[in-house]
């Protein structure tokens, strides 16, 4: 492997690597992609309705235990996968264009051309359980959020129990029939992977901030938090919007 990779780097230098290498930490693109990830990865702990869920549901003990081993388990998974199969396809030379990487092929190619059915299935049962873990959390949140913190508190406060179930298994339906057709939409459109998952930490990094607050100071008021959240999604649309057409570039 460290032949191949050092004599496809004398082949093709990496731009923005200390010496073309594909073998360094030294990386302008590497750089920028990590400060897109942390941004956008706080975002989505904070954010997600699911992590919130989790944490109150447990004892406190418990879920401080429980976030940082998550966190460790979850980074040593994409940081592996990403360098192992990445790695891998420019040792074994294996033709991908600009648009399979970016739409995220790179990993199944990689595994079924090194490890054939085998790796083609194992990386498969990988995708299934982290989609469906990550999706039946999405559908419990959100149908949590419409059932009781919508339909009970604003719309009919004194509904049974029979109508919240009526209620959360409609918002379950609706949901899962809404993020299909987003999906739909967005592959029809041409949108890879890459631009999705980069674009995520402008549109929600910024309500880190306002939800910490909100938890940490009482001073915190509902207008405030929204008002902050517009305002640093615009301020990061400036800001970021050079540095993620570069990346995706």
């Amino acid at each position: 492997m460290y032949e191949k990779l050092s004599y496809a780097a004398f082949l093709n230098p990496v731009e923005g690597n200390s010496s073309g290498s594909y073998l360094t930490m030294a990386s302008t693109g590497a750089l920028i992609f990590g400060i897109i990830n942390i941004v956008g990865n706080f975002g989505t702990v904070f954010v997600d309705q699911s992590y919130w869920q989790r944490a109150i549901a447990a004892r406190p003990k418990s879920a401080m235990r429980g976030f940082l081993l998550g966190g460790l388990a979850w980074f040593a998974i994409p940081f592996t996968i990403a360098t192992t199969l990445g790695l891998s396809a420019i040792a074994f030379e294996i033709p991908l264009t600009a648009a399979e990487i970016s739409n995220g092929l790179v990993a199944p190619t990689a595994a079924s051309t090194v490890l054939g059915e085998t790796g083609a299935v194992l990386l498969l049962a990988i995708v299934f359980i982290a989609v469906t873990a990550a999706g039946s959390a999405q559908l419990i949140a959100v149908s949590s959020l419409v059932t009781y913190d919508i339909y009970r508190t604003y719309k009919c406060p004194q509904s049974t129990g029979r109508e919240l179930i009526r209620v959360s298994r409609k918002a379950i339906i609706g949901f899962g029939i809404g993020m299909g057709i987003l999906a739909s939409i967005l592959l029809q459109a041409g949108v890879s992977l890459q631009y999705v998952y980069l674009t995520m930490g402008i549109w929600i990094g910024s309500a880190v901030t306002p939800i910490l607050l909100s938890v940490i100071w009482k001073k915190t008021n509902k207008s405030g938090a929204i008002a902050g959240m517009s305002w640093g999604t615009s301020k990061w649309h400036f800001y970021m919007a050079n540095v993620l057409l570069y990346s995706v570039r």
